[in-house]
């Protein structure tokens, strides 16, 4: 598998539970999971009432495979040391992460400077577009979810970076030429980007120049 299919693995794992909630139990299989794998943190079974974020985290690296670069714990501050014990932390909030990046939140953050405080909660990186990342959490409003939260935003409080590269067999392919300027102009919602880099009419690139001439106007970009 490339690097790419290893943290996809991760991300899939992590979404093959989306809509499980608290609510009607469906969250159980996921708490099941994380106990199923032996030795568990610190002895600690996890129970059904418990806040369940790290579990559900390390519950999808139990599923896709990937233990052994990927630590498994029920604590976000003990999730933490573990990720810094394999050299696998990032310190820096704005860190521009990779689909398969585990991202620690501090609620608590004052908003100023590195956020350096006790970590609150724990998702699944599954997209990053250089401002927005879409994180996927258990334990959000008490069920599988989605968050969307700015690169560098105050709550970060860092990223467990697995070494996928290191389990790669196949040569990670890489991106074309182009892709530095798709990503730009998909982030400036210039374009949708959908058709990579088929041909476009003439109409269609007067109208990314028209978007991106009012985005100029509006000092946007």
């Amino acid at each position: 598998m490339t690097e790419q299919q290893l943290r996809a693995s991760v991300v899939d794992a992590a979404e093959s539970w989306v809509g499980c909630k608290e609510a009607n139990g469906t969250h159980k299989p996921i708490i099941d999971l994380y106990n199923s794998h032996k030795p568990l943190a610190r002895g600690y079974p996890l129970q059904y009432t418990d806040q369940w974020c790290s579990g559900f985290a390390s519950a999808a690296a139990i599923k896709a495979g990937l233990t052994n670069i990927i630590p498994t714990e029920v604590g976000c501050g003990e999730h933490i040391k573990l990720f810094q014990a394999l050299g696998a932390w990032e310190e820096n909030d704005a860190y521009i992460p990779k689909p398969g990046d585990y991202l620690f939140y501090d609620w608590q953050a004052e908003g100023e400077g590195d956020n350096v405080g006790w970590a609150d909660h724990v998702g699944i990186v599954t997209a990053c577009d250089g401002k927005t990342i879409t994180v996927i959490e258990g334990n959000k409003d008490h069920a599988v979810g989605y968050r969307r939260v700015p690169v560098d935003g105050p709550t970060i409080r860092g990223f467990g970076v697995p070494d996928y590269a290191s389990l790669a067999d196949e040569p990670q392919k890489k991106d074309p030429w182009w892709q530095p300027y798709a990503d730009w102009v998909v982030a400036n919602d210039i374009a949708n980007g959908a058709r990579g880099d088929e041909p476009c009419t003439r109409g269609e690139c007067w109208a990314m120049l028209q978007r991106m001439a009012d985005k100029i106007k509006e000092g946007v970009i």
